[in-house]
């Protein structure tokens, strides 16, 4: 007589639990191991013959037991728990998030006579959310950033004089992102060159140089309307013109921010670092923000 589908699927069973990926371990109700799949061994770091026999507090923290305690009693009263997420502990100590499926284990009459356990390891997934929020408090850091601009460019765009506004870009500047040097370029619209007109953080040898091109061509055809960064100034071909002006001055990274006015680039807000500096978003964005709001007259 040929074997019935269900009588295959029987004998199947115990293959698909060992070949499972996550860790499926059952137990009486009073917390014994009766078994445990190869997943757990991988998971947990204990062979079937070490596990099996053993109270499950095995992989338990202490201050966890009251949890394993809650989930018998629903067991007990044949209700699931399902996506239940804690910590483990490993055989050499080490703690793993896992997310928990436990179901009542019935005799053949129908009586429940333990649980059957599915753990699956989300270590990844909580680091995963812990990048996320600290994505979201950097975020929250660029939003307190921009508050402060916004709250005093009111006496920026107040000031009837240059002289008094390009100081107080620089001092705005100093106060939202940290750098070694600050400078304000301007480009004169009738020399056709770039100058600093003011500057922090910087020698006056430095801030007394003026640009005529930029990569081999003229200033006045040169415009740039996003922010220009380069983390290592002896590979950017664009700054051939100030390679040595950098080296003597011991810049090794900047940043540009195009400031414009009525849409035209008329200026730019620079940041220098002596050491190399790799650019955050949160910086990039904080930067393009303060370029938007200086008002060069």
């Amino acid at each position: 007589m040929n074997p019935s589908p269900l009588t295959d699927a029987a004998a199947l069973l115990p293959a698909i639990v060992q070949s499972a990926d996550d860790a499926i371990v059952t137990k009486d109700l009073g917390g014994t191991i009766t078994s445990w799949n190869h997943a757990a061994e991988r998971m947990f770091g204990y062979t079937a013959e070490e596990a099996v026999g053993r109270s499950i507090r095995l992989i338990i923290a202490p201050d966890r037991y009251s949890e394993e305690d809650a989930v018998l009693d629903r067991i007990r009263r044949g209700d699931s728990v399902d996506h239940y997420e804690t910590v483990r502990v490993r055989r050499d100590g080490a703690l793993i998030a896992v997310s928990l499926t436990v179901s009542p284990v019935r005799s053949v009459t129908g009586e429940i006579i333990g649980a059957s356990k599915i753990a699956r390891d989300i270590t990844d997934r909580r680091r995963a959310d812990m990048a996320l929020t600290e994505a979201q408090a950097t975020g929250a850091d660029l939003q307190r950033r921009l508050l402060a601009l916004v709250a005093a460019s009111g006496s920026l765009l107040g000031s009837p004089h240059l002289s008094d506004v390009l100081p107080a870009i620089l001092r705005l500047a100093r106060e939202l992102v940290a750098a070694d040097g600050y400078a304000v370029w301007r480009l004169d619209l009738v020399s056709k060159a770039w100058s600093i007109r003011s500057y922090s953080g910087i020698s006056e040898d430095f801030a007394s140089a003026v640009i005529k091109s930029y990569g081999g061509e003229p200033v006045s055809t040169w415009t740039f309307t996003e922010p220009l960064s380069s983390e290592d100034v002896e590979t950017a071909p664009l700054l051939d013109e100030r390679r040595e002006a950098y080296r003597q001055e011991g810049i090794r990274s900047m940043l540009a921010i195009p400031l414009t006015v009525h849409g035209q680039t008329s200026g730019t807000l620079v940041f220098y670092y002596r050491a190399r500096h790799c650019f955050s978003d949160v910086e990039v964005q904080t930067r393009e923000r303060l370029a938007i709001w200086q008002p060069l007259r």
